[in-house]
């Protein structure tokens, strides 16, 4: 890349991972570590400091990965090679300068939800396929659920996952919320044989991951 310039970024959520590796002579990225790893010759050393910062937090931060000398771009960064050298740059921090308005109790206790769906909810509803939610029939769940079938044209699906185990299982909660709510309602139960997916679950999450939350959706998602 003599005298060229390349800029490759993050957006502010970080939703969109990049990895990346600066060799002598060359910068690889990816949107995933294990596309990295194909490329010949690839290094695969673990990186002591990441695995310290693992079995502290229970994950990676940025800008380690668990190999070493592979990074992970931060959200709203970018990153800028140019002339063999690698920059790396912050590009937007989030603002704190307006009050935050606050909805005011209504006298039985109950927080005002009547408000239209704030704009960064509304940009998630485009869609060109239909839109689905999970739901617990928790507060929070039960309001964005809400929220969407409210802003939708099209009834909203929503997800429930259920545990063999009735001290776990949130469903009856969630069957309340979604015929209220009028959402096309979908469950599934976490049985033993889920543990099938545990190997595929790894893959893609590419580093070691502390928390299990991520499981149960994944069993629904199949």
């Amino acid at each position: 890349m003599c005298g060229a310039t390349l800029a490759v970024g993050t957006d502010r959520m970080g939703q969109k991972p990049l990895v990346y590796r600066e060799d002598p002579g060359r910068f690889l990225f990816a949107s995933e570590l294990k596309a990295l790893l194909q490329v010949p010759g690839a290094p695969r050393e673990l990186d002591p400091v990441s695995l310290d910062q693992f079995l502290t937090y229970q994950y990676v931060p940025h800008p380690r990965t668990m190999l070493s000398g592979y990074s992970k771009l931060p959200p709203a960064h970018r990153a800028i090679y140019e002339n063999g050298q690698l920059t790396v740059q912050r590009y937007w921090r989030p603002g704190y300068e307006d009050p935050i308005e606050r909805p005011q109790p209504t006298p039985n206790g109950r927080m005002l939800c009547e408000k239209p769906f704030p704009k960064p909810g509304r940009l998630r509803l485009r869609s060109d396929v239909p839109l689905g939610a999970f739901l617990s029939g928790g507060v929070d769940s039960t309001i964005i659920a809400g929220l969407m079938q409210q802003q939708s044209g099209d009834p909203v699906h929503t997800f429930s996952i259920g545990f063999p185990v009735k001290q776990f299982d949130e469903r009856d909660y969630a069957r309340m919320a979604a015929e209220h709510l009028g959402t096309v309602h979908h469950e599934s139960v976490v049985e033993p044989r889920a543990l099938e997916i545990l190997p595929k679950l790894a893959w893609h999450y590419d580093e070691p991951f502390g928390d299990c939350s991520p499981f149960p959706p994944c069993t629904f998602r199949r």
